[in-house]
């Protein structure tokens, strides 16, 4: 009864603090907040795996071939992963370094290609991906630097 409640509800707290250790630094907690953002926006997406209507709606892109939308259905699975990996180096610290890459090469390359975007969906795109790749800079510099 009530000494299994205690001992489930002990277990859950361990877990919950396991990788969230009391007195984290400002840095370690930064860094966190700033992958859980990125990984959040690779998950919107992921839904374009449902397909062209969402790919419409998503990216204001419409009247694709069949073979491009194969592509675009593909890149929203890989989304996924990257998401995936991203949201495991917020709450594994062995898997932080991998998440940090992904995100900055995800980050860097869309800002590359999408240089000069007229849309309105793909420079939205490109401000939210900014103002994370900053932080995430940022943080990874400062949790560099903090050893």
């Amino acid at each position: 009864g009530e000494r299994a409640h205690d001992a489930t509800l002990g277990r859950r707290s361990h877990i919950m603090n396991a990788n969230w250790p009391e007195g984290a630094g400002f840095i370690d907690v930064s860094l966190r907040v700033v992958l859980t953002f990125t990984a959040l926006l690779h998950v919107p997406p992921v839904m374009g795996v449902t397909g062209a209507a969402m790919l419409t709606r998503l990216y204001g892109i419409d009247g694709v071939s069949d073979e491009t939308l194969i592509l675009m259905r593909h890149r929203a699975v890989l989304f996924g992963l990257m998401a995936l990996v991203i949201f495991a180096g917020v709450v594994d610290a062995h898997i932080r370094p991998l998440a940090v890459v992904v995100a900055l090469v995800s980050l860097m390359s869309f800002l590359v290609l999408a240089r000069g975007a007229q849309s309105n969906a793909l420079r939205r795109v490109v401000t939210l991906d900014a103002i994370a790749l900053v932080a995430l800079v940022g943080c990874t510099a400062g949790s560099l630097v903090a050893g």
